[in-house]
């Protein structure tokens, strides 16, 4: 579906097709919520037209840490991510088949001072401000969730078109909402999360950190021992 399109849609589903109530520039900005909305609720699995790789991002010292970083701002200013480091996906050594698995701060934060001893395969990431630090001295590949691209006069949504309608829903919510008409703007509410529950359950989840995950990690990442008195 067109931009021009979605506009003429949405003007009829709120009743106002000549623009009186909502004009152009409003209809644009509200598209463009319902997609950031959208982007966040869909499962990440099933937004295969955002997913990208920021290949070969050499590391830089953290002379505080004394640890190696990559900081998201080197990511391509043309698709960056969305929600900065929340849109991250995954970290791959250059060249190699290598996959970092992550860690939280504090989990780095005990494995630093000694407070656990820490068995691992893979080489180890976590998160700081806007910064991915990494166990290794490597150069690394970024695979993440991009930013949508901003619809306008003559640029059409770059979401798959199966989801367009969710976002002429959530569209049309954020304009009942304007005017207070709360009642219309739950109704669309529920037609788009009905359709977003609909992909999600058909999109193959693969949650690392809610443990639903169809292969063995044990190997991957073991805490041995925690020092009580360390």
């Amino acid at each position: 579906m067109t931009t021009a399109n979605m506009i003429t849609l949405l003007g009829v589903r709120l009743e106002d097709p000549s623009k009186d109530l909502f004009t152009d520039a409003t209809l644009y900005l509200m598209i463009n919520t319902a997609q950031r909305k959208l982007m966040q609720i869909l499962n990440h699995n099933a937004l295969n037209d955002f997913q990208v790789v920021d290949t070969n991002n050499t590391n830089t010292l953290d002379s505080d840490l004394n640890e190696r970083y990559v900081d998201i701002s080197s990511i391509a200013s043309s698709s960056p991510p969305f929600g900065g480091v929340h849109g991250i996906q995954g970290i791959k050594k250059n060249g190699s088949d290598s996959w970092y698995t992550k860690i939280s701060f504090h989990q780095y934060m005990d494995w630093s001072n000694g407070s656990v001893s820490v068995s691992r395969h893979n080489p180890l990431y976590w998160i700081r401000g806007t910064r991915i630090y990494i166990s290794e001295n490597d150069s690394i590949d970024i695979y993440y969730i991009k930013q949508p691209t901003e619809v306008a006069s003559g640029v059409d949504s770059d979401f798959n078109d199966v989801f367009h309608d969710a976002i002429l829903e959530l569209a049309e919510a954020e304009c009942w909402r304007t005017i207070r008409e709360f009642d219309r703007q739950n109704d669309a509410e529920s037609r788009a999360l009905s359709m977003v529950a609909l992909h999600n359950e058909n999109t193959p989840a693969m949650d690392h950190y809610s443990g639903a995950v169809p292969y063995d990690t044990t190997g991957d990442l073991v805490i041995t021992q925690r020092v009580t008195n360390g």
